[in-house]
């Protein structure tokens, strides 16, 4: 009987042995085919993907085998990782898999962060508006800063500042998908800092400024007055000019900011009556804060103004300005302005 127990025992860990070591060879042979199979078919298309910052190589598994990428068991990309050295080093971003592209490849191009990078524009002139707008709509971005109010926002991105307006710096910003829009904002605030202390350093000497941020509200004024370089340092010294003698600057890029959606386009009579902060043929001086975001052009111009007699300008209809010193020079160059605008018009009215 005790010979028979140890017969039957002997055989089932002849076999259970059997087992361990078949299911061992049909998981190293599976595994080397997971190894071995492109995760795209060479006649397919590229795949592209997100890898989220803070993500897992468990959270990478998921995506593959939801993109039907995979067709093993998840655990494989997990021990894939470990022999790799390869799960704690994996970089966010997007990532592109090529046709014929296996596991191994991909993880190599996700430990040496191979992402796809894009570009985000952020035009001078741009309002914060114009700017939260952009990021809202870009969708390659992980939106952290969508509906917050702007004190929720200055207080997210630590600048201690009740309004934002003008604290970015407009430039083109290359990112790769899934990082948060909060990376391009706290960027574009450096970069303005930065900017704005070096010009300050630099400034011409006697300028009426208190601070590098009332600098900063006339450069947002050059930025939105002015399309031709060449003027920039003459509209800033216009300012100024009329700064120094009290006169209110009537500017309508900041009569336009302060009215907000009240603007459809065309800036009327009666709007330049309504009291505003930034109406500026009401109220004498700089409005309370830049208008708009302003580039490195306009920042140097107020700066470094050319002041003159001039107390005027308009617009020539060509792109550029006339300059005068005198009231009756002004009127004699809205009136020129006009007749080329009229000319204008006038050429581009179909006949019938």
């Amino acid at each position: 009987m005790l010979n028979a127990y140890r017969e039957v025992l002997r055989r089932a860990q002849i076999i259970a042995i059997s087992v361990c070591v078949f299911g061992f060879l049909i998981f190293v042979g599976t595994f080397l085919a997971f190894l071995r199979t492109p995760l795209v078919d060479e006649d397919a298309k590229p795949v592209r993907f997100i890898f989220p910052m803070g993500s897992s190589i468990v959270h990478l598994s998921n995506q593959l085998h939801a993109l039907d990428l995979i067709h093993y068991p998840r655990g494989y990309v997990l021990l894939l990782g470990t022999i790799m050295r390869a799960s704690d080093h994996l970089h966010a971003g997007e990532y592109e898999i090529a046709p014929g592209e296996t596991p191994i490849v991909l993880l190599q191009d996700m430990v040496a962060g191979r992402v796809i990078w894009r570009d985000f524009l952020f035009v001078e002139g741009w309002t914060l508006k114009q700017l939260r707008d952009a990021l809202d709509n870009n969708i390659y971005l992980e939106h952290k800063t969508k509906g917050l109010t702007e004190a929720q926002l200055a207080k997210l991105l630590k600048i201690p500042s009740k309004n934002l307006e003008g604290l970015f710096f407009p430039d083109t910003y290359r990112f790769t998908g899934g990082i948060p829009d909060t990376l391009i904002l706290r960027q574009a605030s450096e970069a303005m800092q930065k900017h704005l202390n070096n010009a300050w350093v630099s400034r011409e000497s006697g300028l009426p400024y208190k601070s590098s941020y009332e600098a900063l509200i006339v450069a947002s004024l050059v930025e939105k007055e002015a399309a031709l370089p060449s003027d920039r340092p003459r509209i800033a010294g216009v300012i100024l000019k009329r700064l120094s003698l009290g006169m209110p600057l009537q500017i309508d890029a900041s009569v336009i900011y302060g009215l907000k959606d009240a603007y459809d386009g065309k800036l009327k009579i009666s709007q330049l009556k309504i009291p505003s902060p930034y109406n500026t043929y009401l109220e004498k001086g700089l409005p309370p804060t830049p208008i708009a975001m302003p580039g490195l052009a306009s920042i140097n111009a107020a700066m470094h103004p050319i002041i003159s007699k001039d107390l005027f300008y308009v617009a020539d209809g060509h792109g550029g300005h006339v300059f005068s010193a005198t009231l009756s020079g002004q009127n004699r160059a809205v009136a020129q302005y006009r007749k080329v605008e009229k000319h204008h018009k006038a050429k581009s009215t179909p006949h019938a």
